[in-house]
């Protein structure tokens, strides 16, 4: 499976597999697509009615994706020569008056959910693209989300710094809309709470010095004498910025003293995810301080993620505490889908971002997130 499977940001060359009537409205149609040609897209795009037919290539572009309202862009495909633009309709829309550029959303229309909109593909590009097809970049489209935590290495006084190579993997999950046959239909799998907030690593990894960091950078340094003196010859950069107590993966450790707490498990990275007052805008879980819930762990020296099982072993013996656990299951779409939707484990009144699913089987790993997380997010 791609890299793009890993991300819910989605800008893709789709096939439309069939359109049936929207229940509610005479005007609209319901659209199942396909991101490779074998795979149903498990959510349906609501659209105008006949404007697209079974068989046609066309363009998705999921919730959180930002598009051009220029009138002209140019792309690779035409050698730079400008086409107009898909997206300019939009500029229609009472949210898009004045913008240069407009964020796609999901949105329940006449009582149906649909993330995201369908457009097709412009008649320069017919023939250049293939289905699967990654399009953003060549339309001009880009990612709402961003990593907090991304801190670029650029030229410093001159000189062109490269970031070194992470000792720790960077964590990512497959997006179960992208490849909803990535668990088998009746497998055993443990299903636990996604929670909205921001990544976080930390650990020792069998070194002397402890580290810690957020999704993809490095906070602190636990590198050797003779990688330093290495890193420094070729120029590159760990990035260790030493924040102060305002930063929140800092207030963490020191807060929780994980320092100290993690040292009898030196062989182990945890990754975890930190949620409270100001991380996320209207998501603080009830909460008067920063928590964290860990999510998955793991061995530096052996290059695994280790099971559930060792990774409750390991975590509760440092005294952390795991995300919530959902429930544990034969694997059916449909129920995962119903459970992404329930309340959050840390009170009625907060929505579930959604859940991620583990085979007990195999250790795949795949989120699905929730609708009301969405439709709540996009308003």
């Amino acid at each position: 499976m791609s890299d793009d499977n890993q991300s819910e940001f989605t800008c893709h060359v789709v096939k439309v597999v069939r359109t049936e009537p929207h229940p509610n409205a005479d005007r609209l149609e319901l659209v199942t697509i396909s991101l490779d040609g074998k795979e149903e897209f498990p959510d349906k795009i609501i659209n105008s009615k006949g404007d697209l037919q079974p068989s046609e290539l066309v363009v998705y572009v999921g919730p959180d994706s930002v598009v051009p309202l220029d009138e002209w862009i140019t792309t690779k495909f035409t050698s730079g020569v400008p086409i107009k633009n898909p997206f300019l309709f939009l500029k229609e829309r009472l949210d898009a008056k004045g913008k240069t550029h407009y964020r796609v959303r999901s949105a329940r229309i006449r009582g149906v959910y649909s993330p995201g909109l369908l457009i097709r593909l412009p008649s320069a590009l017919v023939g250049h693209l293939a289905i699967g097809e990654n399009v953003a970049e060549p339309l001009g489209v880009t990612n709402y989300e961003t990593d907090r935590g991304l801190i670029k290495v650029g030229v410093v006084g001159g000189v062109s710094k490269v970031r070194a190579k992470d000792l720790y993997p960077v964590y990512t999950v497959y997006s179960l809309r992208k490849c909803p046959s990535i668990f088998k239909e009746g497998e055993l799998v443990s299903v636990t709470e996604k929670i909205h907030g921001t990544n976080f690593r930390f650990g020792y990894g069998g070194r002397r010095r402890f580290y810690y960091g957020t999704h993809r950078t490095n906070l602190s340094d636990n590198r050797g004498f003779l990688t330093r003196l290495r890193d420094f010859v070729f120029g590159r950069s760990r990035v260790s910025t030493n924040p102060g107590l305002d930063n929140p993966w800092k207030r963490v450790v020191v807060d929780y003293a994980l320092e100290k707490e993690c040292k009898d498990a030196r062989d182990y990275i945890f990754y975890a995810e930190i949620f409270g007052p100001g991380i996320q805008k209207g998501w603080d879980y009830g909460l008067k301080k920063l928590d964290f819930r860990v999510f998955d762990i793991y061995h530096v020296r052996e290059k695994r993620w280790v099971s559930e099982l060792e990774r409750y072993l390991v975590a509760t013996s440092c005294g952390f505490t795991l995300v919530p656990k959902v429930a544990k299951v034969f694997y059916n779409l449909d129920d995962i889908k119903r459970m992404a939707e329930y309340p959050s484990a840390f009170g009625q009144t907060t929505i579930r971002e959604g859940v991620v699913v583990e085979s007990l089987e195999t250790g795949k790993k795949a989120k699905w997130v929730s609708e009301r997380y969405r439709l709540s997010k996009d308003n």
